[in-house]
């Protein structure tokens, strides 16, 4: 699915929830100057089920989606630039317009937020500065956003590159994708791209990560499934396996939730509140108080 700019960015304002507003947003409208350079790179606030009030950092292209996944499940369609490491002929977002542009929404909006989340459309991590983007983010956060943490969401798929592994080191929140147990099951709902690693050895990178950080979240999107080919990944059989691949990799944090916008695959239907519940409290009850679902 190639889009163009002015599409790439009403992507962005579509993903804010209908919710109340936080004092400054009023005043932000307001204020706000002439369009801002280097529109999409920069979002939000928007309020996070997960994280409060998130101000997003995209770098992600801005032509197509760019993944090493192709979930079942993912709100932004299929996925058109589909590779298991960083490519250089693709618009990705230079490093110093993401700083500059983080600097300017800041200091022109007057934003406030809980999180500064590097996330995108598609897998962050497949940028080929990465690690000086983190960078980037980080010195302007203390500057200018002191009293907010840093986040990304990441699949996790490039936790093998050690110029990511130590990246994740310096960002107070990494969340992680784990949404499966297994192999079979990674390869039919996450779709990953050919050639990255086994899903075991993924794992045993998010385990050592979580060891190191301290800190480490994981992202466990659940769903029922219309079709038996692709068959859901909430069933009981399933959930026991997952809370040993969760006990393997030790995180402080799990974090259970379903889709609530389209999804890439029209066979893909939302969990009911309960059930989420339920997930969570099995975890839970396995492993200790680290779960919590998200509605």
């Amino acid at each position: 699915m190639h889009v163009s700019r002015q599409n790439y960015e009403r992507m962005h304002v579509a993903r804010q929830h209908t919710v109340t507003q936080p004092h400054w947003f009023e005043r932000a409208k307001r204020t706000a100057p002439a369009p801002l350079p280097f529109p999409g790179l920069v979002y939000g606030p928007v309020r996070s089920r997960r994280l409060g009030w998130s101000l997003g950092v995209n770098l992600s292209p801005w032509d197509a989606k760019t993944c090493s996944y192709d979930c079942v499940y993912c709100q932004f369609g299929r996925t058109k630039r589909h590779i298991s490491k960083p490519v250089k002929d693709a618009p990705w977002p230079r490093i110093q317009e993401v700083g500059r542009a983080l600097r300017l929404y800041i200091e022109r909006l007057q934003v406030e937020a809980d999180y500064v989340t590097i996330s995108g459309y598609g897998e962050p991590t497949l940028h080929p500065r990465f690690e000086e983007a983190v960078q980037l983010v980080c010195q302007v956060r203390d500057e200018l956003l002191p009293q907010a943490s840093t986040a990304i969401l990441t699949n996790a798929s490039q936790l093998l590159r050690s110029s990511v592994f130590n990246a994740l080191l310096h960002i107070d929140l990494p969340v992680l994708k784990l949404d499966v147990p297994s192999e079979e099951l990674w390869r039919v709902i996450n779709r990953p791209a050919a050639s990255l690693p086994s899903f075991g050895e993924l794992t045993v990178r998010m385990a050592a990560l979580a060891r190191r950080h301290g800190e480490v979240a994981l992202q466990t999107l659940v769903f029922e499934s219309t079709v038996a080919d692709i068959p859901t990944n909430a069933s009981n059989a399933v959930i026991e396996q997952l809370v040993e691949v969760i006990r393997l990799i030790d995180p402080k944090h799990v974090q259970i939730y379903t889709v609530e916008r389209p999804t890439s695959e029209p066979f893909i239907q939302p969990l009911p509140k309960a059930r989420l519940e339920e997930i969570a409290n099995f975890i839970n009850q396995r492993l200790g108080q680290v779960a919590a679902a998200y509605t």
